[in-house]
């Protein structure tokens, strides 16, 4: 029932019932779908890009896991957004925190190498550019930028 995709069907024994694991294997994907889509809806926290991406990257990567019968290849989705959330992700660290947060990401290139630095420090450049064009363009006081500066 797994058909080389890793899912929670690898532990069932080739012997089960297809007929009577598949339906409920279908079942429990679409309650975990119906909970994303409550838990966003019922949070209080405004949805920006960030937190979009990282739903559709949480979602892309449960679905071929959890429903029956997926081909390795339903992972591409996941594996695309998960580096999409990466960049988003590491635009709001230099956002909050600035130049140390560049730092920080770049320093995490050490200890975890699929985070290459070549990600980060281009990404770090159009941050401090886009601060910098604000701040001088919008004024001094931080809700006159938070107005100007969006996105």
């Amino acid at each position: 029932m797994s058909l080389n995709a890793p899912s929670v069907y690898q532990f069932l024994p080739a012997s089960a019932d297809v007929a009577v694991i598949r339906p409920i294997g279908v079942a429990v994907a679409g309650l975990v779908v119906l909970g994303l889509c409550l838990g966003v809806l019922l949070s209080r926290e405004p949805l920006t890009a960030t937190r979009i991406v990282l739903v559709g990257a949480a979602s892309a990567a449960l679905m071929p896991f959890l429903l029956p019968s997926m081909h390795e290849r339903y992972f591409y989705l996941a594996e695309v957004l998960a580096v999409i959330a990466a960049c988003y992700l590491a635009v709001d660290i230099m956002d909050t925190l600035g130049g140390p947060g560049a730092a920080l990401l770049v320093g995490i290139d050490n200890i975890f190498p699929p985070v290459p630095s070549e990600l980060v420090l281009p990404l770090a450049a159009s941050t401090r550019r886009r601060t910098r064009s604000c701040s001088t363009s919008c004024g001094r006081s931080r809700t006159a930028r938070a107005r100007c500066c969006t996105w």
